[in-house]
């Protein structure tokens, strides 16, 4: 009812609720709803196994709302200056105006002459990401993206202890999300990862390795990354030093392709059809050959399909970082796979054979990059001192919040969610 009577995206450019959005929504809500039931069956958390009937919802709005709206992919870069793979991609979340970008059906505009910003830019370019701790991306993020001949990576390969060669004929995505040699960084200077040249004088030294610029590991309270992978995603690409304009995305196209390829992953009827319209479109923004699902023994979640597999892959290889995934883990019940030291979150390679630690000079490898938190192997581990035994996940209670006492005393219909004490 609210999809009839709503007005199409193109009425106010996406700047208000639309039917495209609400479209998207529903498939939203259908797909959670029916992944839930799937996953969480047998247990307390979930009611009966109607599955089934939400992801044929997903693909009923899909086909009968979404695929004629006439949306379309941001393909290729606006900006006649792009020549990299990721740029299409990177424009969704680095321009002040998406109006003309039909993918985003709703987003948010500022503007400084009204006075409604954000610090979004100054922040990632300067190297931190806000103002309440200091942060980085994981490495298990950085593992999931394909390389651009469409295969995944083996990330037990030596080539991934180097911070540059990783980021090598990676997928377009990777490129965009996390800050590697040759992005801007550092208020409008280069990152630069490379060995540090310790031959000659003090200041010859300092003359012959003033181009690195590498993560900050080093810093003082919030203003350091813990991972070496650093955000890049939403940067734009004036680089301004102040207060920006940054659009916000809220809802995108790319979100509905992905509820209905995961729904006809999840009811076994996946096939080039749904890839011609799903998948592979966004792997060719990307710069990735699309290549039929096959098995991975490095996926994080072993005993899918590979359909499912893959559609899982690509989603949090397009939503990383904009507020799916912790939902995503919830919904497929595999939250609990995380739990102990291997689920603790890990970061990049810190071992002193690698270009990362070589980049530092001598005396900030002494005095900075001894207090970064590293495993027995040299990777990054920044929860290692705060969760020595790894998330402690219930799974028979955590899949759902409590409810406070208080609203229960106040309306005694309500009942406590399992696992939590009543009182």
């Amino acid at each position: 009812e609210a999809r009839a009577n709503l007005y199409s995206r193109s009425k106010y450019s996406g700047l208000r609720v639309n039917r495209e959005t609400a479209v998207i929504l529903a498939m939203r809500v259908a797909l959670y709803e029916g992944s839930w039931e799937k996953y969480h069956k047998g247990t307390d958390f979930a009611t009966e196994d109607n599955s089934d009937e939400f992801f044929r919802e997903v693909m009923s709005w899909g086909d009968q709302y979404l695929f004629p709206a006439g949306l379309t992919l941001h393909m290729a870069a606006t900006n006649p200056k792009a020549t990299n793979i990721d740029d299409a991609f990177s424009e969704l979340f680095n321009s002040n105006d998406l109006s003309g970008i039909d993918e985003v059906t709703l987003w948010k505009k500022y503007s400084l002459a009204d006075g409604v910003f954000n610090t979004v830019t100054q922040q990632l370019s300067g190297g931190v990401t806000d103002n309440v701790k200091p942060s980085g991306l994981s490495k298990s993020l950085v593992d999931n993206f394909l390389n651009v001949d469409g295969t995944p990576i083996d990330p037990t390969d030596e080539k991934y202890k180097d911070f540059n060669e990783m980021f090598e004929g990676r997928d377009g995505r990777l490129l965009a999300m996390v800050m590697h040699t040759g992005c801007k960084f550092k208020s409008n200077s280069l990152m630069n990862v490379r060995a540090y040249d310790e031959t000659g004088t003090g200041e010859e030294q300092k003359e012959n390795n003033k181009d690195i610029s590498s993560p900050r590991l080093n810093g003082d309270g919030i203003y350091k990354n813990v991972t070496g992978f650093h955000t890049r995603l939403g940067i734009d690409t004036t680089y301004v030093t102040g207060n920006c304009e940054t659009a916000h995305v809220l809802f995108r196209y790319a979100e509905g392709l992905l509820c209905y390829a995961e729904a006809a992953a999840e009811l076994g009827q996946y096939n080039d059809n749904v890839a011609e319209k799903t998948l592979k479109p966004l792997r060719q923004r990307a710069g990735v050959d699309y290549v039929a699902p096959v098995a991975d023994p490095y996926f994080p979640f072993q005993g899918l399909s590979p359909a499912v597999q893959e559609v899982r892959r690509e989603r949090r290889s397009e939503l990383s970082l904009q507020g799916f995934r912790l939902d995503d883990l919830m919904r497929w019940r595999v939250a609990g796979t995380l739990k102990g030291v291997e689920g603790r979150g890990r970061g990049a390679y810190l071992g002193k054979d690698g270009v990362l630690y070589l980049s530092f000079s001598p005396a900030l490898r002494k005095e900075g990059l001894n207090h970064v938190l590293t495993d027995n192997e040299g990777w990054m581990d920044p929860l290692k001192e705060y969760l020595p035994e790894g998330y402690k996940f219930n799974e028979a209670r955590d899949y759902l919040l409590p409810i406070p006492p208080d609203e229960i005393q106040m309306d005694h219909e309500l009942n406590q969610n399992p696992g939590w004490p009543t009182k």
